[in-house]
């Protein structure tokens, strides 16, 4: 966009775009306050586009950290600079778009791809947001040299008067407030810190920043692998979406530990299971280089951790393996070996896991974890019968035993569990309220009691996948529901 103003004084030739930029190393853990010169600032890390946006006197552009001008992808953001950076600016930020509370990367992929006729329907239906972070430049004056103090001061002082969709990344120097960001912020999308130096100056190129990214335990299912099934070298992770197998997402490679694990739990998959024989080497399998997939049964559950960068429910950056989930034993919940003996009163299992249980740790400390355990634990115990046991299975996880049960009991005793799970509980003078995922099966003619405890974990985990506060029940009838 151009807007002629002479005698304003020129940027210097290497901020007139396209603009080399500071970038950040990997930490695994927040910095101390002091593990920076002149003290740690903590930024929110954003999930999306890096994006230097060069206001000089006689036109605005976007460019990306690659050197690209994105100025006619993202319009948006550059009519709000026109309006709202004096000539003589250049801004570091993030380019962003929000959907439905979260930060949407797809959306701004969709930018990239979309024809220039098509993006101005694109803006109309998800507008881009630009979150600046850094100060290169003001009223012509290279800030390059300033230190970090300094540039946030006259981005402040500049940003004073923004309004969307040009907005100011927070930071704060209080480790505290950054650890509540980096746990609070990542149900939104936002991937973790970045952490800064209060006295350093900026750093085209140069790795002086810190970033720690944060990562969460979940489970997905072994679809595949790569490498033979023996000695898998990556795992294919997959999850059920609208009851087809799908691929989420691939871990880095495995240590010979962790492939010697795996192995021990896979299975050569059936004719009919639904991958291709080659998956491609680019995110989500896809890419012009391919590789030969081991597809396997998808029945054993891996637990793995993932960063916050989730598209369409697929992770975009590699999983770590944690472990393969351990099978529970008959002799887990007292009493299932025998009932399932009994052929005249089927019996049916259920399995309860506490939503989000991490953050009540995270937030309230173990104590009030636990706390919270024991009322739901009573609750549990509360909704069913005499002749029932109620077990936990460990950390934020119950097994419930239902003597004589049909399918009928199985769906009332599991919609009167959510209902009772959900009820607040008094914690530390705080009310406090929770969720549960549910899966529940009934046994079958013949089963056994390995059989029934496999099938209801793997309710639960359908539970878990389709939506928290839910139950997904199988019945030798009609499966789930």
């Amino acid at each position: 966009m151009s807007l002629s103003l002479p005698g304003l004084p020129a940027l210097p030739p290497e901020l007139a775009g396209p603009v080399a930029v500071q970038l950040a190393k990997p930490v695994r853990e927040i910095p101390q306050p002091t593990a920076l010169s002149g003290g740690c600032r903590y930024e929110p890390k954003w999930d999306g586009y890096r994006l230097v946006v060069v206001r000089d006197r006689t036109s605005t552009r976007l460019w990306s950290k690659q050197g690209r001008d994105l100025t006619d992808r993202f319009p948006d953001v550059a009519a709000a600079a026109v309006a709202q950076l004096p000539p003589g600016s250049v801004v570091d930020g993030e380019v962003v778009i929000w959907h439905d509370d979260r930060l949407d990367f797809g959306l701004l992929q969709r930018r990239m791809v979309t024809a220039a006729g098509r993006i101005a329907a694109q803006v109309a239906a998800a507008p881009a947001s630009y979150v600046a972070f850094d100060l290169l430049a003001a009223g012509g004056e290279d800030l390059r040299r300033s230190t970090f103090t300094r540039r946030r001061a006259e981005l402040e002082r500049l940003a004073a008067r923004w309004a969307p969709p040009l907005q100011l990344s927070p930071v704060t120097a209080d480790p505290a407030e950054a650890r509540r960001w980096f746990d609070d912020f990542r149900p939104a999308g936002v991937e973790g810190l970045v952490v800064k130096g209060a006295a350093t100056r900026y750093a085209p190129g140069r790795r002086d920043w810190l970033k720690v990214k944060s990562w969460e335990t979940t489970e997905v299912l072994a679809g595949g692998v790569i490498g033979p099934i023996e000695r898998p070298s990556q795992l294919v992770a997959g999850r059920y979406r609208d009851g087809e197998l799908v691929v989420v997402g691939r871990t880095s490679p495995l240590s010979p530990e962790q492939s010697a694990e795996l192995a021990g739990v896979l299975r050569p998959a059936g004719a009919d299971h639904p991958w291709p024989e080659r998956i491609g080497t680019g995110r989500f399998g896809g890419g012009r280089l391919s590789v030969p997939l081991t597809r396997v049964e998808p029945t054993a559950v891996v637990e793995v951790s993932a960063d916050a960068a989730l598209q369409a429910g697929v992770f975009r950056h590699p999983l770590r393996f944690v472990r393969v989930r351990p099978d529970l034993l008959a002799e887990d919940l007292p009493g299932l070996a025998a009932a399932t003996a009994d052929v005249d009163s089927p019996p049916a299992v259920l399995f309860v896991d506490v939503d989000d249980f991490k953050t009540i740790n995270d937030t309230l400390g173990h104590a009030a974890g636990d706390e919270l355990l024991l009322a739901v634990a009573a609750r549990l115990s509360a909704d069913v019968r005499g002749g029932d046991v109620v077990a936990r299975l460990g950390g934020d996880e119950f097994a419930l035993l239902l003597t004589d049960a049909d399918a009928d009991r199985l769906r009332d005793v599991a919609d009167r569990l959510l209902a009772a799970v959900r009820l607040p509980v008094e914690i530390a003078g705080r009310s406090v309220s929770v969720t549960a995922s549910i899966g529940g099966a009934l046994a079958g003619p013949g089963a056994t009691a390995e059989q029934l405890l496999h099938r209801a974990d793997t309710a639960m985990y359908s539970a878990k996948r389709g939506g928290k506060d839910s139950r997904a029940l199988l019945d030798t009838a009609s499966g789930v529901h």
